[in-house]
C-alpha cells in the first residue's frame, strides 16, 4: 500500500515538475520571438464588504453563479483536476498492464535472463505453449505476469524519475548569434510520452521537454544560456543510449 502511495505522489510530482518546465518554455519562447515589448495589463477588483454579502446570498444572479463557477472552474482548478485524474489513471493502467501473461517468442539469436524470486524454484515453459510458469517451493505452479520482470516492469511506467542519457542535435537562435547545436543530456523525468531534459551543446545549456516519437528518438525544445550569457531557444531531436 504505502509503495502504491509513493507511486501516485511521484506521479503527480513529474506532472507538476514537467507542467512547470513547459510554462518557463513557453514563456522564454515568447519573449524571445515577441521581444520585451508585449503589453502586460493586469486588473484587479477592489474588495467590497457588500459585493461579498450579496454574492454569498443572492441565489437569483446570473452574474453571481457565473462568478461561482468560474472559481471552480477556471484553468488551475482545472489544471489540478487534470493532473490527478492522468496520475490515477496512469497508475490503473500500468497495473493492469503489469498483471497480464507474458506470452514468449524465443529465437535462438536471442538472449534472456530471468532471476527466479523468492519462494520458487524455477521457471517452465511448457512445449508447444508461449505461456510461462514458476514452480513454485510447495509443488504449485504460478503464471509469470509482467511485474515479475522488473526491466518489463519498469519499462511500462507512465510516470516516474530516471536518469537516461541521450545525444541531442539541432538548431538555437540567440541573442548574439544562431547556430546548429549538438551535445549530450539527461533525460530526469517522464510523463507518459513527455520528458523533461537538461543538456549541454557546443553553443550552451539548456532545460527543454521532449516527445517520445519512437523507442529511441524525441523531439526535443530547450531554452537556456550561450556561453557568452545570451538568452538561447533550441529545437531538434534527441537519441537516447
Amino acid at each position: 500500500m504505502i509503495k502504491e502511495i509513493l507511486f501516485l505522489l511521484s506521479g503527480i510530482l513529474c506532472a507538476i515538475i514537467f507542467i512547470y518546465v513547459r510554462k518557463k518554455i513557453i514563456e522564454a519562447g515568447k519573449k524571445k520571438i515577441l521581444g520585451d515589448n508585449v503589453p502586460i495589463v493586469k486588473t484587479e477588483e477592489p474588495f467590497d464588504i457588500s459585493k461579498l454579502i450579496k454574492g454569498l446570498t443572492d441565489v437569483k444572479s446570473p452574474v453571481s453563479w457565473a462568478k461561482t463557477l468560474s472559481i471552480f472552474l477556471n484553468a488551475r482548478v482545472l489544471l489540478i483536476i487534470g493532473i490527478i485524474v492522468g496520475v490515477i489513471y496512469g497508475y490503473a493502467y500500468w497495473k493492469g498492464k503489469t498483471s497480464k501473461p507474458i506470452n514468449f517468442s524465443i529465437n535462438y539469436e536471442e538472449e534472456m535472463t530471468i532471476d527466479v524470486p523468492k519462494g520458487t524454484v524455477a521457471w517452465q515453459k511448457p512445449s508447444f505453449s508461449n505461456r510461462a510458469y514458476w514452480l513454485l517451493e510447495d509443488g504449485n505452479k504460478k503464471t509469470m505476469i509482467v511485474r515479475d520482470i522488473p526491466s518489463l516492469k519498469n519499462a511500462l511506467k507512465p510516470y516516474g524519475f530516471r536518469l537516461k542519457p541521450f545525444f541531442t542535435a539541432g538548431g538555437s537562435l540567440g541573442e548574439k548569434k544562431c547556430g546548429g547545436d549538438f551535445g549530450l543530456g539527461i533525460d530526469f523525468v517522464k510523463y507518459y510520452r513527455w520528458n523533461t531534459n537538461v543538456f549541454i551543446t557546443n553553443q550552451g545549456g539548456y532545460i527543454g521537454i521532449g516527445y517520445q516519437i519512437t523507442v529511441n528518438f524525441d523531439a526535443l525544445i530547450g531554452v537556456g544560456k550561450g556561453y557568452s550569457g545570451d538568452n538561447r531557444v533550441y529545437l531538434g531531436g534527441k537519441w537516447k543510449f
